[in-house]
């Protein structure tokens, strides 16, 4: 189909964007999930008060929680595919215990403060307004100013866990000293970085006495602390963080001989593609062409600030033997961990997760370091581990599992035996939700399904997005002379790129930013030139951008609303045409709600039972698809493939408005645009169902019948 009636069956059926109608107030323009605005007067300590309260843990036993987070590592274990034995003693530790391996892992942004306040508070870096690391005092008024947060941490002191920490959990160092204080944990501050960076100004440098390293000390301490928490009565939640391989590459010298050894890898060695990713062409290291958007350029200054890079030389291999080391010398680390949690006899008592805030760009398009979309710097390697798992169970090391960081939180929680519940969702900005009865286990917790009912969410609805996806985000700026260059305000960029990865692709858009709201403006459609498409069972390497290919062009649909569904805030949209416009919204009494929040239908029985996805139990309207949706991948099983995917041999397919075991909403004549009302008397209640469900089933049916 040509790409302008793809656009105009967009705007017709108005199922991925309409344009919004003018307003009075600016804040219900459509806009991304923003954040809610500081509560005044409101101090850490009366939240705190206010928040404390005992989980309901009658759901399963309290196991301790190991929680380890390496900075800047990207995908480097031969567990994933890669070519060299860079994390011997994480690998071998995964495949002896049955670890879960979720080889579909992404941060939300790729970033350390970003995404590391993601993931403690399992919420998107768009909810939290925080994209860049622009200094402490944004990183305090993120996470300790905002009253919609729940850190982590205070979760798990809040449940009476022991709660203790080491080293870079948070961003800055003061940041973890005031979040862990909070927390009323023993924490140990990283040793003086002045002293662990000092490379003679280089970004590599081996050393032969290594006992001030910051991760030497890091693991020292953790040691220790386990001797003292295996006497505890009380559970523990014990974080530890690494902070190489990020730059610069200080390690043991014997780590950067023994990358040597297993690589081939010199200092002065022009690279060989191959070398690194078998199987690449030598493209791979190119910058991208016209077809890619300029925005999907990745600039790292950082580099320039160390006195051995040469931007006229190939650094490819001088950098990535540093940074390999690294890896290697934080697996020493962690495996020493490990290993301790074995001798002091915690291991059968403790869930352990290790993981990374992003991953790292070597000169992959021509790229360093992170801040970008593409797949080496938003994909994470994650192994979680149940010791409840048995080699009898359906439980042990298995792959290809799908985690958003956002989700990390509850699901530990979950397995620890303290999930959240639907009162934490309520009084706090929460986001993510439990993974656990995807992957560790057969019956769902009483709490995460309450969650998973009560809790409007998009996810694992046909109008929505998959369950197995995961989204992200980055900014792009630009300076005067139209180069790109690194976003180093609080909220004000030229460009946002929004990318959602599913199994067989990515996709993203890079959107127009606009500072004075701190969003995006969905109401002009798609953003014609900057998008990308990149099919993952051709393409790994993601070097041919396939957004404008017409054989693509059902993918690229499709995804699109995946993007607005998880992106766009039904609540800032106008009740009536412009709500009912968009796929994943519902007017209800004037007001425009997430189409799949079915407590908005509760006292509308017939409305409710008559959505397919939604039922009336003790009273209230509550959400079953999405509890079946998050509840039917086996843990052995590899996840079902997205059925609206095309094989490698054929053109891809119109999807399907709706998904397997989900009953299509009823469909209705009637787009009127009128909201539900449930008082009005003069309306049948099948009526209102029809309003309300019934046509944005139709935006959808008029985009499939305008792209055959």
């Amino acid at each position: 189909m040509a790409r302008g009636a793809w656009k105009a069956a967009l705007v017709a059926a108005a199922a991925v964007a309409v344009s919004v109608a003018a307003a009075e107030n600016a804040e219900v323009a459509q806009r991304v999930m923003g954040g809610r605005e500081v509560t005044p007067g409101q101090t850490r300590e009366s939240r705190r008060a206010a928040r404390r309260r005992t989980a309901d843990s009658s759901d399963s036993e309290q196991l301790n929680v190991l929680f380890i987070v390496v900075d800047d590592m990207r995908v480097e274990s031969k567990l994933y595919d890669r070519p060299w034995d860079l994390m011997p003693n994480v690998d071998a530790w995964a495949k002896s215990k049955g670890a879960q391996q979720f080889d579909h892992a992404y941060t939300s942004e790729p970033l350390c403060g970003p995404s590391r306040a993601s993931f403690m508070t399992s919420r998107t870096t768009m909810s939290l307004e925080f994209h860049t690391n622009t200094g402490l005092a944004r990183e305090t008024e993120v996470l300790f100013d905002d009253a919609d947060n729940l850190l982590m941490t205070d979760w798990f002191n809040d449940n009476d866990f022991s709660v203790a920490g080491v080293s870079k959990i948070y961003h800055y160092q003061q940041t973890n000293e005031d979040a862990f204080a909070q927390a009323d944990a023993n924490y140990q501050s990283e040793p003086s970085k002045l002293v662990d960076d000092a490379c003679d100004g280089g970004l590599r440098c081996g050393e032969s006495n290594d006992t001030e390293l910051v991760d030497k000390v890091a693991t020292n301490w953790a040691l220790d602390e386990l001797d003292t928490l295996k006497d505890s009565t009380e559970p523990f939640f014990m974080a530890v963080g690494m902070h190489r391989p990020h730059l610069p590459f200080r390690v043991p010298q014997a780590h950067i001989d023994r990358v040597v050894e297993l690589t081939g890898l010199k200092a002065s060695q022009a690279s060989e593609v191959d070398l690194h990713h078998p199987g690449a062409p030598a493209s791979y290291y190119d910058i991208p062409g016209d077809s890619v958007p300029i925005e999907a350029y990745s600039y790292c200054p950082n580099l320039e600030d160390y006195a051995d890079w040469d931007s006229d030389t190939d650094m490819v291999d001088y950098v990535s033997l540093g940074y390999y080391a690294a890896i290697s010398y934080i697996d020493e680390e962690v495996g020493k961990i490990l290993a301790k949690l074995e001798e002091v006899g915690l291991a059968n008592s403790t869930i352990v997760s290790i993981t990374a805030d992003h991953g790292w760009s070597l000169g992959e398009h021509g790229a360093w370091c992170k801040r970008s979309e593409y797949e080496l710097v938003t994909h994470v390697p994650l192994w979680i581990h149940d010791p409840r798992a048995t080699a009898t169970d359906a439980l042990t090391y298995n792959r290809r599992g799908f985690m958003s960081l956002i989700d990390l939180y509850p699901t530990i929680a979950d397995l620890a035996g303290i999930p959240l519940s639907v009162s934490e969702y309520e009084d706090y900005s929460i986001q993510g939700v439990s993974r656990a009865a995807n992957y560790f286990r057969s019956e769902i917790s009483a709490t995460t399904t309450e969650v998973l009912q009560q809790v409007a969410s998009a996810e694992g609805h046909s109008f929505g997005y998959p369950v197995d996806a995961a989204f992200t985000v980055q900014p792009a700026c630009f300076d005067s002379s139209g180069d790109t260059s690194v976003c180093d305000t609080v909220l004000e960029f030229d460009y946002m790129g929004l990318s959602v990865r599913t199994e067989n692709f990515r996709y993203t858009e890079w959107w127009p930013w606009d500072d004075s709201s701190a969003s995006i403006d969905f109401s002009d459609g798609l953003p014609d030139g900057k998008q990308e498409l990149y099919d993952h069972r051709t393409d790994s390497f993601e070097l041919v951008n396939l957004a404008s290919n017409s054989s693509y062009s059902d993918i690229v649909s499709e995804h699109a609303l995946y993007l607005r569904a998880y992106y766009l805030d039904c609540s800032t949209l106008s009740a009536g045409t412009d709500c009912n416009a968009e796929a994943h919204c519902m007017t209800v009494d004037s007001t425009c709600y997430l189409r799949s929040d079915c407590s908005a239908l509760t006292g509308l029985d017939d409305q409710c039972n008559a959505t397919g996805y939604c039922q009336v139990s003790s009273g209230s309207c509550i959400d079953t698809t999405r509890v079946a949706a998050l509840t039917t991948a086996s843990p052995t099983a590899s996840p079902t493939p997205n059925p609206t995917t095309p094989s490698p041999t054929e053109a891809p397919v119109t999807p399907s408005p709706t998904r397997e075991g989900e009953t299509p909403a009823p469909t209705s004549s009637d787009t009127s645009g009128e909201s539900v009302s449930p008082g009005d008397s003069d309306s049948a209640p099948s009526a209102g169902t029809r309003v309300a469900v019934a046509s944005v089933v139709t935006a959808l049916t008029s985009i499939l019948a305008l792209l055959h």
